[in-house]
């Protein structure tokens, strides 16, 4: 399958050190040695069209997950995760946000591995704000250094519906087989037949930059799920 990836039009100086402790800093631009600016390229990365077909939210939150894999190999062997972003809305299953879970994990079997981001081994609590209403991208900040190129970005919903924030599925209806979901204790691709819908592909998105010097720019388990196509 192609990926989709779209190259956002902001070209960044970075200084030549950054710690990654304390996140990305702008001081630039910097020199390095030779006197001339390296220039890095923000990607996003994505592997939905860009267009929704359902909103999703578990009736029962429960520990599942919903995630997307990515690999930002083309554009650094250590990737800076600047941001994540969810396709949401505040106007279903409720009016307003209440809020979830966000993790990055490993890739490892060729499946989810381990939570890697935040450090702590637990979610990190993002409430969306200060967005247009009904269906938007939300943004969550994350700035932080990968070790590995190949990783997954996977949100928790924390609370039952209708008090939950939904994520959304493109309307491709061919699989992208990038999709995944954690529900009986275990990772498994995004199967959504038990909504009698055709559509799989999560619409969830990493924003990557490298910071190198070389470049320059199953149905049963699936459990009770609620679905609104709008």
């Amino acid at each position: 399958m192609a990926k989709y990836v779209t190259i956002i039009s902001a070209f960044l100086f970075l200084p030549a050190a950054l710690s990654a402790d304390i996140g990305l800093r702008i001081e630039g631009p910097a020199e390095p040695d030779d006197g001339n600016p390296h220039v890095y390229v923000t990607e996003e990365l994505s592997w939905d069209s860009g267009q929704k077909s359902y909103s999703i939210c578990w009736y029962e939150s429960s520990n599942r997950w919903l995630a997307v894999d990515f690999d930002a190999s083309e554009i650094s062997a250590t990737p800076i995760i600047t941001k994540v972003r969810f396709f949401t809305r505040d106007d279903w299953p409720n009016e307003g946000y209440d809020g979830f879970g966000v993790a990055i994990f490993s890739w490892f079997n060729d499946e989810p591995g381990d939570i890697i981001w935040p450090e702590t081994g637990d979610a990190q609590d993002f409430v969306p704000g200060g967005l247009p209403h009904g269906d938007v991208w939300a943004d969550m900040q994350v700035n932080w250094l990968c070790n590995n190129p190949r990783f997954v970005i996977a949100v928790n919903q924390y609370y039952d519906e209708p008090d939950c924030d939904p994520l959304a599925l493109d309307d491709n209806e061919t699989p992208t087989e990038h999709s995944w979901m954690y529900v009986t204790k275990k990772w498994e691709p995004f199967d959504p037949s038990s909504l009698n819908i055709d559509y799989a592909n999560l619409m969830i998105r990493a924003v990557v930059q490298d910071m190198g010097t070389e470049h320059a720019f199953a149905t049963a388990s699936f459990g009770q799920i609620k679905a609104l196509y709008q």
